[in-house]
């Protein structure tokens, strides 16, 4: 159930898997990669929606949006901005993947915050 107020609150249609981003959007997040990866994968995947959920510079959020939008693919895209709190939690609690492609080659290990 607290998955599907989360959907409906962000406009995601209830029976959509989510593939969830969460973190601060950036170059070196590798966000055009996904957006190449997502273009491949996303007529194979018609049930799933890709939501990217961060805070960034607008400019940049801007150009990846046009990038994402570049195809019918970025129809099933959400940008949700930065989400705090509950609304964090919730995100990564209705995610069926998380992802996090990078560039720079560092160790990463995510832990909830509460």
């Amino acid at each position: 159930m607290f998955d599907q107020v989360f959907k409906k609150m962000h406009g995601i249609p209830h029976e959509s898997k989510i593939l969830l981003f969460l973190s601060r959007i950036s170059w070196e997040k590798g966000l055009d990669d996904l957006a190449e990866a997502w273009r491949k994968i996303a007529a194979d995947f018609t049930g799933w929606r890709l939501v990217i959920v961060g805070p960034g510079k607008r400019e940049y959020v801007a150009k990846l949006k046009h990038i994402f939008g570049a195809d019918a693919s970025g129809e099933r895209v959400s940008w949700l901005g930065p989400l705090e709190g509950i609304e964090k939690f919730a995100a990564y609690s209705t995610a069926s993947l998380f992802v996090l492609p990078r560039i720079q080659k560092t160790s990463v290990l995510l832990l909830p915050r509460h």
